[in-house]
């Protein structure tokens, strides 16, 4: 261990001063240095393990070591040798051998071991490894899995009831130990054929049929009051067949005609169209109009008193007016208004209906006044001669 502080006395060459410190200074350091030594000698401080023991003369270290069972320390030659006494293995000292009990493998086997390394693992317990579902298992006293079966899946009930439906009845449960649970019919119960009437059983999936004779319909007959016209009538059971109902060619109903909001027909012409209900049509009527205009074509003076207007309510009806003129061949026109709901928009086309002929004079001319619905909110009307 070294001790910090020494001071070092300059010595130069012989008999000279150069360099040489006088012999005051050099016995001065002398002394400092002894001084420094002794000071730190009580500072060595002993370890585990270690004896630090001061003696006048000097200082002595050694180790401080005790001997446990089965172990012998010996001095020679200022060494310590650390001897095992209890036995000849690899620093098992006080162990003798090592014997496998059961279950246990020592070195892979279950004989004894006395010397050399020693390997402990347990035996064999013979359970095939696998996930075993509602497991029947055996374990040892020493809480080893010594056998292992799959077991079906059971469970218990702990309670069994029933919710009767309509025409049912249930009395006696649920049931969560022992009983019996009576379910009761409380509809139809039985069935009994009445006259014209046949039953495959009573009870069960049951056909009703009707019988042959009596009790059913025996015949069928229309009488038509309304111009209507039948075919194959009467039917009279058991036979059976098909009557045909058909419209006469000319069909004349007094009263309205309604349908279902689209349109009313009375004496006076359809009202009450519905723009809506009018998309790709074709030929249309000039609505109550058409003797109007050829009334009009004949006169020279529309002021004329004998010109009498047809009344539009114009609260439900918008009038349309499309002038179109063709040659002396012309004996018709052909109006067609479409819509076109995406566009908003109606359309009133004109063409001119002519006869191949030759011809001179004056052309049929024509306004083409025709009412529709009202038009609806944002519709715009586009006219094509």
């Amino acid at each position: 261990m070294a001790i910090s502080g020494n001071l070092n006395i300059k010595v130069g060459l012989p008999n000279e001063s150069t360099n040489s410190d006088s012999l005051y200074t050099a016995f001065n350091k002398i002394n400092t240095n002894f001084n420094t030594i002794f000071g730190n000698a009580d500072k060595v401080t002993a370890g585990n393990g270690i004896t630090i023991t001061n003696n006048p003369s000097n200082t002595v270290i050694s180790t401080n070591l005790v001997a446990g069972n089965g172990i012998d320390l010996q001095v020679a030659n200022g060494a310590i040798t650390i001897i095992n006494t209890g036995g000849s293995g690899n620093g098992t000292a006080g162990i003798n051998g090592v014997v496998p009990g059961a279950g246990i493998l020592v070195n892979g086997s279950n004989a004894a071991v006395y010397s050399g390394n020693v390997t402990l693992s347990l035996a064999n317990s013979n359970v095939t490894p696998a996930v075993y579902t509602n497991p029947t298992i055996t374990i040892d006293s020493y809480g080893r899995i010594i056998s292992a079966a799959n077991s079906s899946v059971a469970g218990t009930v702990t309670s069994v009831a029933i919710s009767p439906g309509s025409g049912i009845s249930v009395a006696g449960g649920p049931i969560t130990n022992a009983g019996i649970i009576t379910v009761t019919n409380t509809g139809v119960t039985r069935l009994t054929a009445g006259s014209g009437i046949t039953l495959t059983g009573n009870t069960g999936n049951i056909l009703i049929s009707a019988a042959g004779a009596g009790g059913g319909i025996t015949s069928i007959d229309f009488n038509s009051q309304t111009g209507l016209t039948f075919s194959n009538n009467p039917i009279v059971a058991p036979a059976a067949g098909t009557i045909s109902i058909n419209l006469p060619t000319n069909l004349v109903i007094v009263g309205n005609i309604t349908a279902q909001g689209r349109f009313v027909g009375n004496g006076s012409g359809l009202s009450n169209i519905v723009l809506a209900n009018i998309t790709g049509i074709g030929n249309i009527s000039s609505y109550n109009l058409e003797e109007f205009q050829k009334k009009i074509s004949k006169e020279r003076n529309m002021a004329c008193k004998s010109v009498m207007f047809p009344s539009i309510d114009f609260s439900q009806n918008t009038l349309l007016g499309n002038w179109t003129g063709g040659s002396c061949a012309a004996f018709g026109f052909k109006r067609t208004i479409s819509k076109d709901s995406e566009k908003k928009e109606i359309l009133y086309s004109i063409k001119v209906q002519e006869r191949d002929i030759a011809c001179r004079g004056r052309g049929l001319q024509s306004l083409n006044m025709v009412t529709i619905p009202k038009l609806p909110k944002g519709y715009k009307v586009t006219f094509e001669p």
